[in-house]
């Protein structure tokens, strides 16, 4: 049976103070809630790219997460409870025999978008610069 599955975009932006660049920060906007992450920028470039690979990677397992069982995995304050997300993939990995398929659609149609920090606050991702 075929399902639709949303997969939204992870925007990626720097956040900067004085002219520095202070965090680098990634957030996912899905059914009106958001998820992200910050990381303190490094000053180091190889470090900070580094940093960036982790904090998208982090990124895309929400994502996929969210994508494949929706609301299914989330507890009454609308945080993914790690109970029904080990739940809902045991039963999909025994039940489900697209699982894998669907898994590798939803990584590859996961899009990163590198925006300023003024589109973020357009879009409401992030709160207004202080």
């Amino acid at each position: 049976m075929l399902q639709q599955i949303l997969v939204p975009p992870i925007h990626f932006w720097n956040e900067e103070y004085n002219g520095k660049v202070e965090k680098i920060t990634a957030a996912v906007l899905w059914k009106g809630m958001r998820w992200g992450l910050s990381f303190p920028a490094a000053e180091n470039m190889v470090r900070r790219n580094m940093d960036k690979k982790i904090l998208l990677n982090h990124m895309k397992d929400i994502v996929s997460v969210l994508s494949l069982h929706g609301d299914k995995i989330l507890d009454i304050q609308k945080q993914i409870d790690l109970k029904l997300l080990n739940e809902q993939e045991a039963i999909r990995f025994t039940l489900d025999p697209f699982w894998e398929k669907n898994v590798n659609a939803v990584s590859k149609l996961t899009k990163v978008k590198e925006i300023s920090q003024s589109e973020a606050i357009k879009l409401k991702l992030c709160p207004k610069k202080i």
